[in-house]
């Protein structure tokens, strides 16, 4: 299909535009158009910011890739579609992020879909701090069926600083850093988030390793979202935990030299496990997931970390030059 290559086959586009949305999407066509639309409806009423948009198709089997070339045929923002067959959600958006042409770079996810003012919020930030940050925003419900899980809803600006739980702070779904963070912190780490070995927290992962490297990382109550997660039932919620409290258990892994306040929070759950054991129900969370589940994911993790940090595997980070600057990008740490 015209529009669709293979991210090892494409040809460097060098133009530079102010915003470049990435989604990373699979079997998901129908989210996958909605979320498109919003984004197009969201920079027509900035024109101010030129936008364009990259899909990264990360091993569909449905008809997304014609869907999709449909869109692009009559799309009133520029869109390119590729192909990255390496699984996981940091294989794909890695390939995002060396097409893209934008100065700054907006994530999202293939189930959400981006408030009209969504590009005038951004671009409203930036011109009042125009400095290289991580930024993320707000994440509500799309559906109201669906339960209170993955959004973030704060009213309150807030700064992430050491000592603060890393994970949730910013959501993967709804965050946006400039090409210099990129360039300077390396993409993401691949081992990591949906699809990969460590399952989820790649997004926790980038936080932390531009927090380490002195970029501010915040939250504002706007540049807001609406997450479509379709989660009604707790046994539909449990298997999420659990992952996230795998994917924590290798952050933990990974960055507690660097940051040791991280162990804090696997003593916290091991703690409450402790008090569960002895106090019963009300030391459950929500969802009815007990501590001890949490923990134990958390350990887990960490042994899963261990093993591919045993591994030294070379090829699981990111793309090694930046098709803006020619320049080689840092390695993500192993360690």
């Amino acid at each position: 299909m015209s529009g669709k290559m293979d991210a090892a086959e494409r040809e460097p586009r060098p133009a530079l535009i102010d915003l470049t949305f990435v989604i990373c999407t699979k079997d998901r066509r129908e989210p996958l158009l909605r979320c498109l639309g919003s984004i197009v409806t969201a920079a027509l009423r900035s024109p101010q910011m030129a936008t364009e948009i990259v899909v990264v198709d990360n091993g569909s089997t449905d008809d997304t890739a014609r869907a999709v070339g449909e869109f692009m045929s009559v799309a009133d923002v520029p869109t390119q579609m590729l192909y990255e067959r390496t699984p996981g959600l940091a294989a794909a958006r890695n390939s995002g992020i060396a097409a893209a042409r934008g100065r700054l770079i907006a994530f999202t996810d293939d189930d959400c879909i981006v408030k009209p003012d969504y590009v005038a919020d951004l671009a409203t930030h930036w011109s009042k701090a125009p400095f290289d940050i991580l930024r993320g925003g707000r994440v509500e419900l799309g559906d109201t069926r669906d339960l209170p899980f993955t959004i973030k809803t704060s009213d309150h600006v807030e700064r992430y600083s050491a000592g603060d739980f890393p994970g949730g702070f910013l959501h993967g779904c709804n965050f946006v850093t400039s090409r210099r963070v990129l360039d300077m912190v390396g993409g993401f780490d691949q081992r990591f988030g949906a699809g990969a070995d460590l399952k989820s927290a790649e997004d926790t992962d980038f936080l932390l390793r531009g927090f380490f490297a002195g970029f501010p990382v915040q939250y504002v109550p706007n540049m807001a979202i609406q997450h479509f997660h379709g989660r009604r039932s707790a046994s539909q919620i449990e298997p999420v935990i659990l992952g996230y409290s795998f994917g924590n258990g290798a952050i933990f892994a990974k960055h507690w030299r660097r940051a040791p306040w991280l162990l804090k929070f696997p003593y916290w759950t091991l703690r409450a496990a402790g008090r569960q054991q002895f106090r019963g129900a009300r030391y459950v969370i929500p969802y009815g997931i007990s501590e001890w589940r949490l923990f134990k994911a958390n350990v887990v993790g960490a042994v899963a970390y261990w093993r591919t940090a045993m591994r030294r595997t070379q090829d699981s980070t990111i793309p090694r030059t930046s098709l803006l600057r020619g320049e080689p990008l840092p390695s993500v740490p192993s360690e």
